[in-house]
Formats: structure tokens, sequence, C-alpha cells
């Protein structure tokens, strides 16, 4: 078995240096943030007209008097609130018949609104389309009952202003707490899932390529398949994992310096160094797992072709044991939560889910345990299948040959 070990270091090595030292290896580290750059300035230059076109406009046909009370009441709204959780409004005055007027304001594509109000704040009526006018009912019925109230005030001869709140700070929330690692949680799942198909996929496109060149069998003849395909995917660990510490710290600098992180991040359940640890070893075991299989399918392809084929369902597989994984977030099903843990392909993004959620330490080991034996099982899978179907060299051998073997040395 140490033999077996020796020679995936062999092929790791091989194909770290091969990697790493090429010019093609600063494009792939620096691809990432360049793309990451343009998306924020690109999103920077359209921010305000997207938050313009996404947030419907409702006319308000009416008086001056009652525009004034309506915007006096959405204002406070919408800061308490958000800008998204409410609609615009345009104050519109009236000209002849209602309704008429309403119709023609919402056939104009000049005038840019979702709904129209009119009948003011007594009998307030409103026209839009089918598919929306019923929840912009709703959330204008929120704004006329708070102008009524302010008018009711006003002509009580009482001033229409917000009560003052006196602030008692404590330590710490429960709700809070909860509500921070929920969402660590999601952080924590989505981090691995997206560092995992960005970068697993390239050993698909690997074995083709060696496999093409007749690399593949002259490694295979020289040592055991198994440390061939072992040592491929350490190796695309060991440069992923370059790759994901450069970008980490990017990003966590930019987050410094642009939001801080004091006060915005909530420890998780087994604390920050225990977490941070699963984190590092879960993407690890997430990505040789996926990398196997990836390095098992790439071995049956024989050609580029094949392997873009093969890409798109792979990856809509991935985004289905995504969904699996994240459902299991704040569930209280424990079957499901169970069944994704042990399932191999979920596994490492429901454990590191749990890590921020519960502060239970023996689940990660067993699940430790529990992923090595499915990497072990999906290598060797792999190494039988293209022995049988690739090279064509006989019989596939014992699935625990290895292990015989190194047992009968000694």
């Amino acid at each position: 078995m140490n033999d077996i070990f020796r020679a995936a270091w062999v092929i790791c090595r091989r194909d770290f240096i091969a990697t790493v030292y090429s010019r093609t290896f600063l494009i792939f580290l620096f691809a990432p943030i360049l793309g990451v750059g343009f998306g924020y300035l690109i999103g920077q230059m359209t921010e305000e007209s997207d938050r313009e076109m996404g947030r419907p406009k409702v006319a308000i046909v009416a008086p001056v008097e009652v525009t004034d009370a309506m915007a006096a009441a959405h204002a406070p709204l919408v800061e308490a609130l958000s800008e998204r959780a409410l609609p615009a409004i345009e104050p519109v005055l009236p000209e002849g018949d209602a309704q008429a007027q309403a119709r023609a304001l919402l056939a104009s594509p000049e005038s840019n609104v979702s709904a129209v109000m009119t009948g003011g704040l007594d009998r307030p009526i409103i026209y839009g389309a089918a598919d929306t006018v019923g929840d912009l009912a709703k959330e204008m019925a929120v704004v006329v009952e708070a102008a009524r109230n302010g008018s009711a005030l006003q002509g009580a001869g009482l001033p229409a202003q917000k009560p003052e709140v006196t602030i008692v700070t404590t330590e710490q929330a429960g709700g809070d707490v909860n509500m921070g690692r929920h969402a660590l949680a999601r952080a924590g799942q989505t981090i691995i899932f997206f560092f995992t198909i960005i970068l697993a996929g390239m050993l698909l496109s690997n074995l083709v390529e060696e496999k093409s060149s007749k690399v593949i069998e002259i490694l295979a003849a020289a040592v055991p398949l198994d440390a061939v395909f072992l040592g491929k995917i350490m190796a695309m660990l060991a440069i992923s994992m370059i790759g994901v510490t450069i970008w980490g710290t990017l990003g966590l600098a930019a987050v410094y310096l642009f939001q801080g992180v004091a006060g915005w991040l909530t420890p998780p359940a087994v604390g920050w160094p225990l977490y941070i640890l699963l984190l590092i070893f879960y993407f690890a075991a997430n990505y040789m797992l996926y990398g196997a299989l990836f390095v098992g399918v790439g071995a049956q392809a024989n050609s580029v072709r094949e392997v873009q084929t093969l890409s798109m369902p792979i990856t809509f597989g991935q985004l289905a044991f995504f969904a699996l994984a994240s459902a299991t977030v704040g569930q209280n099903d424990v079957t499901m939560t169970l069944a994704a843990a042990l399932f191999p392909l979920t596994s490492p993004l429901t454990m590191i889910a749990l890590a921020a959620q519960s502060p239970s330490i023996w689940p990660h080991l067993l699940a430790i345990a529990w992923q090595l034996v499915c990497l072990f099982v999906i290598v060797r899978i792999a190494t039988l299948m293209f022995r049988t179907t690739v090279l064509k060299s006989g019989k596939a051998g014992s699935f625990f040959g290895p292990f015989k073997s190194a047992f009968a040395r000694k």
C-alpha cells in the first residue's frame, strides 16, 4: 500500500510542477479576479437604471393635498423597510374622468407606471394588469392607511411625528445568532460548491489529453493505475488550493476594505478555528470526491467533444446535489439530513452547514472517515473500469487488490 502512495506522490508532483510552472497558470489565477472586477464595474454602472426599472411605480391621481399626505406617509415606510418593499409613487393632477385618465396613463409607455390609484384616501381604486395589481393593491393599502392616520392626527390638532424609542443594547440575541449561523451555513456550502464546480471540471479534459497522447498507458505500465488516478486528483487539489488561497485572501481584503469585518459575522457553533479547518477539509473532500468521479468519466471519453457533451449533465447533477444539501439547512427533518450526510456527493456540503449550526464534534469525525471510504470506493471503481474498458488488460482484478498485495508482502 505504501508503494501506491509513493507512486501517487510522484504523479502528483509531476502534474503539479507541469501546471504551476507554466504561463497559463497565471491566466488561470487572474481570470476569475478580472471576471469579478468587470462584473463589479458593470454592476455599478447599471445599478441606478436597474433600481429604477426593477421597482414598480404607481401614479396617484388626486388633488395636491392628497398626494402630499400619501408622500408624507410613503417616505418613512420606505426608510424603515426598503425601497423594494413598496412601489414608487408619482403624483398626477386629475384631468376629467378619473377612469379614462387611469387607462390612458397605463396605456402610455412614456408614463412608465405599473398601476394608477384614484379615489383619494376615502375610496381608493387601483387600476393595473391582472398579474401585478393584486400585490400592488396590498402594498398601497398600507400607504393609504398611514396617510389616513396622519391626516386624522392633523385634523385633531396633534403633531404627526415619530415616537421616540429608547434603545437598550445587550450582548447578543438568540434570534440574531440563529439567523447569522443559518447564513453562515449557506455561505459555507456556497463557497465549497462554487470553487468545486469551477475547478473540478479541469480533471475531465486532463485524462482525455493524456489518453490521446498515450501518456496514460505509459504511466499505467510504470506504476499502479490507482496511484495514477489518486496522484492526479491530489495534484489538482494542490493546484486548486493555491487558487482558493489567493482568491480567498483577496476576497477577505475586499470585504475588510469596503464593508468591515466587525459585527457582521456570527461565530459558528463549533468556533472559528475548527470551522475554518472543517471548511478546508470539506472543500478538499468534496473536490476529491467529484475529482475521482470526473477522472473516471474523463478516462472513458475518447475525445474533447465527448467531454464537452458530458460537462452539461454533470454540471446539472452538481446543481441538484447542491440543492439537496441546501434543503437541509435549518431543517428539523433528521431523515433528510442523515440521507444527505451519508450520500458522498452531498456529505461535505451537509456537514459544513452542520458545523455552523451545531456544536457537536463527533458527527464530523464519522463524516471524515465515511468520506475517505467513499473516495477509495470511487477511485477503485474508476480504476477497474479504465483497466477493463480502455486498457483492455484482461480481468479488472480484485476490488481490494491493493490492500491484499500490501498485506501479502508483510
